[in-house]
């Protein structure tokens, strides 16, 4: 009898230990094994280097996650399949999910990814033009509606420029670079991580207005969740974010490595390989900043995130205004530092 009782409550112990600080094994994560489709924002690139680090070297599957990583069609539409159930998460632009979450989308930002504004617009260096004024009038290939084209025209008003005058074009994001080199347009916005460097890669210099240095104080890309997510499988994320923000720090760690996991999973990109090393050295600068450091990975500040959401209400036009609360969550965060 005392022997069945001793092992009664070792049993009970053991059961209170998992109950008090989750799961520790992978043989545990087993047992709740989940499956995540994760949108990216566009086609892949070297910034998205992070999610398929933490997928090759087993974060995710350490968590009980088979994540299936997507490339995206723009924000937008990720943010959208994430409100309906057909993405899980999606690394989207915060602006963007604003203006869509005032439409009714029940999204919010669990963990930011780019902690500064991520855009730029880029000229030809012999064209002459270096300021948002010498752009009144010309051609800037963008994707009309989308967040560089907000950001743009925020860079414009703080310059006391006239984005009205501008002629946006809208083309197949692989033609962008070419476009440019050709003379076809007069500028071409992108990320930091991506047309600057490609153009250059090619022979052309370049000019470039970079939003983050001309005012726009924002958050960029982040993970998105739906609220039914965020509501009823909050453990799902802080495991998602864990395995993901693991990434980031191994990414961080030895850009070249991931570089290389990339490439496995985009095997296109490896033609072009050292561009996207410089993309993903640039988007991993634009992801850390003091408080990330003091916090962990994808912290997100009151102050930049209010930022945020007035530049989308004023850039969008938003009439029903959306409470900062319902914006985002840190509560989730596992706190994993660079």
């Amino acid at each position: 009898m005392l022997r069945a009782r001793t092992a009664a409550v070792a049993v009970l112990a053991f059961l209170l230990i998992i109950a008090v600080t989750g799961p520790a094994s992978p043989a545990l994560a087993q047992a709740r094994r989940d499956t995540v489709t994760v949108a990216m924002d566009w086609i892949i690139s070297g910034y998205h280097a992070p999610f398929f680090v933490a997928l090759a070297k087993g974060h995710y599957d350490r968590e009980g996650i088979t994540a299936d990583i997507k490339r995206g069609f723009g924000s937008a539409d990720g943010i959208k399949r994430v409100a309906v159930g057909t993405a899980t998460f999606v690394f989207g632009d915060l602006g963007t999910m604003v203006r869509l979450r005032s439409e009714g989308l029940p999204v919010r930002m669990v963990a930011s990814g780019f902690v500064q504004a991520p855009g730029e617009v880029v000229m030809r260096k012999d064209s002459g033009l270096r300021t948002a004024k010498d752009l009144e009038g010309k051609r800037i290939v963008m994707q009309i509606g989308g967040p560089l084209d907000f950001q743009l025209r925020a860079v414009f008003e703080k310059a006391g420029a006239n984005y009205a005058t501008v002629k946006r074009i809208t083309l197949d994001p692989a033609l962008w670079p070419g476009a440019l080199i050709e003379k076809k347009v007069d500028a071409v916005t992108g990320f930091v991580s991506d047309e600057s460097i490609i153009v250059e890669a090619r022979g052309v210099p370049v000019n470039v207005i970079r939003f983050a240095e001309h005012g726009v104080d924002i958050y960029g890309n982040g993970v998105v969740a739906s609220e039914k997510l965020i509501r009823e499988s909050p453990d799902l994320i802080r495991r998602f974010l864990r395995a993901a923000h693991q990434g980031y720090r191994d990414a961080l760690a030895s850009p070249e490595e991931a570089i290389g996991i990339v490439l496995r999973y985009a095997p296109e990109l490896a033609k072009d390989r050292e561009i996207h090393l410089k993309g993903l050295k640039r988007g991993l600068e634009i992801s850390v900043d003091d408080a990330v450091r003091q916090h962990g990975f994808g912290y997100m500040a009151a102050g930049r995130m209010k930022n945020t959401v007035e530049l989308a209400r004023s850039m969008f036009n938003i009439k029903t205004p959306v409470p900062i609360e319902e914006v985002y969550t840190t509560a989730l965060l596992p706190g994993i530092r660079p």
